[in-house]
């Protein structure tokens, strides 16, 4: 899959519609918030429209007004005249809409309204079911020459991407010490595994959740098994074996960062094993392995 970075800089060179698909809690709205903020439609107003719990006739509605024909224009109470010169935002669009979609698609393409394309940013987020799949091609039915009419973008689950879950781990520890300078500094090496174990079916959203959950209840310099949510801890069905999903790199990066972590943090080395559950010998190991040394080499 071709970086998502890489396709946000494709995407904000023009102003074609875009659909972003993925399970709940994979980050679709995020993207399309931060789309909004580079984007040359920054300065308009971001006019969001909901579609869970709203059925298909209200949402036709929301988004168009009180038009009779999609051949007429929307009036100036709809989504659709609210956004201009901004973004317009369709969060949560499923398999039951896609009815909705295909009118508001051939509404920003009939040749009368190409206009709309120049002054509204759009972007529609696409909920999938674990293990369901979309393929955006049926969106971009255009001939091989010309450029596709929608930027498409797939952001995959968590528990396909494991290797990143130290990295975010690490992220959103960051993100708490920040508001919560006396929070947790770390993770145990036995947590960190469970962490990456769990198949996270709220994704990313779940996994933050999870992290500011552990460091608010910490009283201590790293969180433990006991920290976690009791749901993550009882959940055996949902553990699998890291070494399928991560690589040994990956874990080592995690591995290395958290002794560092450790050693900028305790007063003396006899601390630092306390706070790692390892013996002073094996953190001496683990020292030599990484090339790292305290930094008050008399301790």
């Amino acid at each position: 899959m071709e970086p998502v970075n890489l396709r946000i800089r494709e995407i904000l060179q023009d102003s074609r519609p875009v659909l972003i698909t993925g399970e709940t809690g994979t980050g679709k709205s995020w993207l399309a918030g931060m789309i909004h903020e580079y984007s040359n439609s920054a300065d308009g107003r971001l006019v969001k429209v909901y579609c869970t719990g709203h059925s298909e006739e209200e949402l036709r509605s929301e988004l168009f007004g009180r038009l009779t024909s999609i051949s007429d224009y929307p009036d100036q109470n709809a989504a659709l005249s609210r956004a201009r010169n901004g973004t317009l935002l369709i969060k949560n669009l499923n398999y039951s809409l896609l009815n909705l979609f295909n009118e508001l698609h051939d509404f920003f393409y009939r040749s009368g309204n190409i206009s709309y394309l120049n002054k509204i940013r759009l972007i529609v987020t696409f909920t999938l079911k674990p293990g369901q799949q979309l393929n955006g091609n049926w969106v971009n039915s255009t001939n091989a020459t010309e450029d596709p009419l929608w930027h498409v973008l797939h952001l995959p689950p968590l528990r396909t991407r494991r290797e990143e879950i130290p990295d975010m781990i690490q992220k959103y520890f960051n993100k708490v010490t920040s508001r919560y300078p006396s929070s947790p500094k770390g993770i145990s090496f036995q947590t960190m595994y469970r962490c990456i174990s769990y198949s996270w079916p709220g994704n990313i959203r779940e996994l933050q959740n999870a992290i500011e959950y552990s460091s608010l209840l910490c009283d201590d310099i790293q969180i433990e098994d006991k920290n976690l949510p009791p749901y993550l801890l009882q959940s055996n069905k949902n553990l699998c074996s890291i070494e399928d999903h991560i690589s040994q790199q990956s874990f080592i990066s995690a591995e290395r960062n958290l002794l560092y972590t450790i050693l900028q943090i305790s007063p003396n080395r006899n601390r630092a094993a306390e706070l790692l559950g390892l013996s002073e010998s094996v953190l001496q190991e683990y020292l030599c392995r990484y090339k790292l040394e305290h930094p008050n080499p008399n301790c």
